[in-house]
């Protein structure tokens, strides 16, 4: 989850980021319940044990494909235009906001 996050949070646009962050949590905490299910109905029909250890080998392959895919991903980060810089680059002093004058 926290790669995913960090991802999505470099290669979204500023103005877009809140709308895509608030989909992401959404679909993120919307799966659970199916995910919920799904080991249920797994474990009744084949046992808890085997279940857990299923759910450990499907959570092993995500991790080995996602460090497979790894070194493509950075190149986009990387490449992308639209990631902004670290530090800022201008000089000049942060806009200060108003208090309603």
């Amino acid at each position: 989850m926290a790669a995913s996050n960090t991802l999505l949070q470099t290669l979204v646009d500023d103005d877009k980021r809140g709308r895509v962050m608030s989909f992401y949590t959404m679909a993120f905490f919307g799966m659970m319940p199916l995910g919920s299910l799904a080991a249920g109905v797994f474990g009744s029909r084949i046992g808890a044990p085997a279940t857990v250890t299923w759910g450990g080998v499907a959570t092993i392959v995500a991790v080995l494909l996602y460090a497979y895919k790894l070194p493509d991903m950075r190149k986009v980060v990387r490449s992308s235009s639209s990631v902004a810089p670290l530090s800022p680059t201008s000089t000049d002093p942060p806009a200060r906001l108003s208090d309603g004058e």
